[in-house]
């Protein structure tokens, strides 16, 4: 969206239930209980689903859209293509202020060397981000 990626997840909830061994597996785990020592599950959907924004870059925004009982999710998509657009714009903008940022630091940093440089060489200038100030030698 908006040229940048929103990574978000389908989900399904599902319902674990043990499973019951087998006649053979039952005779193999009373030669060799370690066999199936540990309880087996067997999982089954539920088709009850949730969406879930998993990049978001705005903090307080709602992430996670699930069926409820008396709402579908399918009732809300809406809200959640909206939240993908509001997350594409988010993470642009944060880009935008981290490239922005790393230019001014960037920036200070060669000012900083340069009037290092100038200092030694007794040049008299000293450079300041933003403005030039003339130096007595």
């Amino acid at each position: 969206m908006k040229d940048e990626e929103v990574e978000f997840h389908l989900i399904e909830k599902t319902r674990r239930e043990e499973r019951q061994l087998s006649e053979r597996e039952k005779r193999l785990k009373e030669r060799d209980p370690w066999r199936y020592r540990d309880t087996q599950y067997q999982y089954f959907p539920t088709g009850m689903l949730s969406l879930q924004i998993l990049t978001s870059a705005e903090h307080g925004m709602t992430r996670t859209w699930s069926d409820l009982k008396k709402c579908r999710l399918e009732t809300r998509l809406g809200l959640f293509v909206a939240a993908l657009e509001t997350s594409s714009l988010a993470i642009k903008r944060n880009r935008r202020e981290a490239e922005e940022r790393e230019w001014r630091w960037a920036e200070e940093a060669r000012i900083r060397k340069e009037n290092r440089h100038d200092h030694r060489s007794g040049r008299g200038v000293v450079l300041v981000p933003g403005r030039i100030r003339e130096g007595h030698s």
